[in-house]
């Protein structure tokens, strides 16, 4: 098996903001090199932070494979610029999306793109395909059908928090409309 070159840091701007990401390159030799770059879209919340390294372990296999690999931090999160609190969360991590895309291209040269994601990744895939037509293929893995199911879903783990009266809530003022807590992270 070809050995990829180390992953790089990168940065990039989607709207004047920087995202942070880390670009994979293919591995070289033996004509395993493909034309395709693989965007992984990070799940949100508690879910990114468990797909973490599964993540980083299937880009590094998957550069090893030939692939070209832009795996990052969407608006907001992780190491990106912004906060949860910023307004327009889901369009401004479609747009970042779209940008992981174009900037992936440039960065290797391929020509096909595929999304991947697990969870809110893609579901957030998903949706950033239908927008536009960003990739030949994608992987969206475990994705919600609906806003609406991943909101059910993170109110009925704040319900088990709560039933378990072991820890604080992460919104004290239930008058304020800030958002709903969503495994410990806060969701506008």
């Amino acid at each position: 098996m070809n050995s990829a070159l180390p992953a790089q840091p990168v940065v990039f701007e989607q709207d004047g903001r920087q995202l942070f990401g880390w670009y994979h390159p293919p591995a070289v030799g033996d004509g395993h090199a493909r034309d395709c770059l693989v965007v992984m879209c990070n799940p949100l919340g508690y879910d990114a932070i468990c797909t973490h390294r599964h993540y980083r372990v299937l880009a590094q296999q998957l550069a090893d494979s030939g692939f070209a690999v832009l795996r990052y931090d969407h608006d907001g999160t992780g190491d990106s610029a912004g906060s949860d609190e910023d307004p327009q969360r889901l369009q401004a991590w479609l747009n970042g999306i779209a940008c992981a895309v174009e900037y992936g291209k440039q960065l290797s040269g391929a020509r096909q793109v595929s999304l991947f994601g697990v969870r809110m990744g893609g579901t957030l895939a998903l949706a950033a395909a239908a927008a536009a037509p960003l990739a030949d293929s994608l992987v969206a893995w475990s994705p919600f059908a609906s806003g609406a199911l991943y909101l059910r879903e993170m109110r009925a783990l704040r319900m088990l928090r709560d039933a378990d009266a072991s820890s604080a809530a992460l919104l004290h003022d239930a008058g304020a409309d800030m958002g709903e807590e969503a495994a410990g992270y806060l969701l506008t």
